[in-house]
């Protein structure tokens, strides 16, 4: 027997105990499709179609202004440039590309003293976090003691009941 339905056991039924589903039942109704609104195809499609991530096109565009300047500094290199000639030209025409790129120097994202971003609302995450389980473990050193002394009480106050 397999989900309630058939013969506990086919000894002695003079069958082999298999199940066959009803072809011929009619039901009383049909599966009904539904179907999506305008509003929620729209949704859909707007969550199928994700918007660039605005760091990596930053990240991309940087790229790009400074193999410029590595293609002009081997380029000075070559033409025999002094060392302090090509530092000062190739700052002057990364500059001037970041200006036109629109390419900021110094990303939007604070970054520590050892050059990761920080980010403040995972400090604040955690800073919650953590509040919350300290509120927690006093929460429950608090009842436990509580407990604790209540119990006590409750024993002295039973004895001096029975001495009376």
């Amino acid at each position: 027997m397999y989900n309630g339905i058939g013969l506990q056991t086919a000894r002695g039924s003079g069958t082999n105990g298999y199940v066959q589903r009803n072809l011929s039942f009619v039901r009383k109704h049909k599966d009904r499709v539904d179907y999506k609104s305008e509003e929620e195809l729209k949704k859909l499609d707007q969550q199928l179609i994700k918007q660039p991530n605005k760091e990596i096109l930053d990240h991309e565009r940087k790229r790009k202004v400074e193999l410029k300047c590595m293609e002009m500094q081997e380029l000075m290199e070559e033409q025999g440039y002094s060392a302090d000639e090509i530092d000062q030209k190739v700052t002057m025409f990364r500059t001037m590309l970041m200006n036109k790129e629109g390419v900021s120097e110094s990303s939007a994202v604070d970054k520590d003293e050892t050059g990761r971003p920080i980010t403040e609302k995972a400090d604040k995450q955690t800073e919650t976090i953590t509040q919350q389980h300290r509120n927690k473990h006093e929460g429950q050193t608090d009842g436990d003691n509580k407990t604790a002394l209540q119990k006590h009480e409750g024993q002295t106050d039973g004895d001096n009941n029975t001495a009376t």
